[in-house]
């Protein structure tokens, strides 16, 4: 594949490369890291990681720390260490508003294909895991039951129910865990710094 390629690029080698009957384009810089760097298991296991190979050659950390970090992903870090290292997010939004880098409120959200994450005056105030990838120490992850992460953190928890969706928090941890509904899963962890 690679010497197919390699030969592609005698043909047209500075443009992204366009299929534009199947609505493909092949992004030229992407194909080049895979040539250096070729998919490892958690870019296929985690298709929703695959964004972060364009920022970073060393691999994801997927341990969620309590009060701290999510991955490599920290509290207090700064929007401008953010875009570095996750490059540009997919979606800026606070409320019912989105936004670009260019027109910032004081507080929004950044989402990423794994993440979402809080800025507030500049630096991460909460980050929302997205992704089954990242894991406690416990190994509670998106897509585990409630009844798992009862099991995990403990009965002294705070409990909000809605029609589609229930909310645990558990507050000395400033932990939230988004369950959905019917499935009683996890289907988002929110992380904040600890009181």
């Amino acid at each position: 594949a690679i010497q197919k390629y390699q030969q592609a690029l005698t043909v047209k080698p500075k443009d992204d490369m366009r299929h534009d009957q199947w609505s493909i384009v092949l992004d030229k810089n992407w194909i080049q890291r895979r040539a250096t760097a070729p998919f490892t298991k958690n870019m296929l296991l985690y298709p929703e990681l695959n964004y972060r190979q364009a920022y970073q050659a060393e691999p994801v950390d997927p341990a969620i720390e309590t009060g701290v970090r999510v991955g490599d992903i920290t509290l207090n870090m700064t929007k401008e260490e953010i875009l570095r290292k996750l490059g540009e997010p997919k979606r800026i939004f606070y409320g019912e508003h989105t936004y670009t880098l260019n027109d910032l409120p004081e507080t929004y959200y950044l989402v990423y294909p794994d993440v979402s994450i809080m800025i507030l005056d500049n630096h991460v105030k909460e980050i929302t895991v997205l992704s089954a990838f990242y894991r406690f120490p416990n190994d509670i992850k998106i897509g585990d039951s409630e009844q798992q992460v009862i099991n995990a953190f403990g009965t002294v928890y705070e409990r909000r129910e809605m029609p589609t969706k229930n909310y645990l928090e558990y507050k000395e941890l400033n932990l939230m865990f988004e369950i959905g509904k019917p499935q009683m899963q996890v289907v988002e962890i929110n992380v904040g710094p600890l009181q």
